[in-house]
């Protein structure tokens, strides 16, 4: 019997895959901000686990004889926890794993026989998340030498733990400047700048906007006070203006020229 042409195969024609679904799993411990790898319980295999949810071992000693009638002790540390790394499924842009912690549900991926183990989140525990630090980068290059990292990509932070939210432009592809945009939630603090030495930002605990580029024009908003200053010239264009001020200083080097059909100061 042809097997193609009836459309049917025999099981030994089967080829699966060495990646396959060992377990679900509960996270034994909260993952360490800098590790993409978690103490993870694969309940499954171990369905009759009973007590709290722990990475720790617990230490069994036990007594015997051997052949020459001597007496001996040994002790073994077993755990009901086993070490899994992030698997990066579907989140390619993801370079940050889910801040999973104790108790939450994921899937357990084995490779073969592999004493090697691979999680993925099964589900959203918002009951358990809580603070998180996510990073997504994009390529910004067509190089294939270049690795997708801080000079090479647009990324983007927002990290609860660092009160922190980034946004991050490259170069890397012709572009002729590159932008980071930061807001510090910790500390109240806006900031754009570029690299070529301009900056916009935001003090909200000290009450000030400031401006400033990179020829040295400056604009400084501080609570009460308002400083421009410029090497060059400022210019004010408008039908009509008004000044009231207790006190008023022209101050000019050479000259103060005010033109005018009609002007008032009060």
């Amino acid at each position: 019997m042809n097997h193609k042409e009836t459309g049917t195969f025999r099981g030994e024609e089967v080829s699966l895959s060495k990646m396959r679904f060992y377990s679900i799993g509960l996270v034994a411990e909260n993952k360490k901000l800098s590790s993409h790898e978690v103490e993870v319980t694969p309940i499954e295999e171990l369905p009759f686990l009973d007590g709290e949810l722990t990475s720790k071992g617990t230490d069994y000693k036990g007594s015997a004889q051997d052949a020459m009638g001597r007496h001996y002790q040994s002790s073994v540390k077993a755990h009901v926890s086993i070490k899994a790394k992030w698997l990066r499924f579907g989140d390619s842009n993801r370079l940050t794993p889910p801040d999973v912690r104790r108790g939450e549900a994921v899937m357990i991926f084995q490779f073969g026989d592999a004493d090697k183990y691979y999680w993925i989140t099964l589900k959203q525990d918002s009951n358990l998340r809580k603070l998180e630090t996510v990073v997504w980068a994009i390529s910004a290059t067509r190089n294939e030498a270049d690795a997708t990292d801080a000079d090479h990509s647009y990324y983007f932070e927002v990290s609860s733990h660092n009160k922190l939210v980034h946004f991050h432009t490259s170069k890397a592809d012709g572009e002729p400047f590159a932008y980071d945009i930061q807001i510090n939630t910790k500390t109240g603090y806006v900031l754009i700048t570029d690299d070529a030495g301009n900056f916009i930002s935001l003090d909200s605990s000290e009450r000030r906007l400031e401006m400033k580029n990179s020829d040295g024009s400056h604009f400084d908003m501080d609570k009460t006070h308002l400083t421009i200053t410029t090497t060059d010239s400022i210019t004010v264009n408008t039908n009509k203006l008004a000044i009231n001020t207790t006190s008023t200083t022209l101050d000019g080097s050479s000259s103060v020229r005010i033109t005018s059909p009609a002007t008032s100061i009060n």
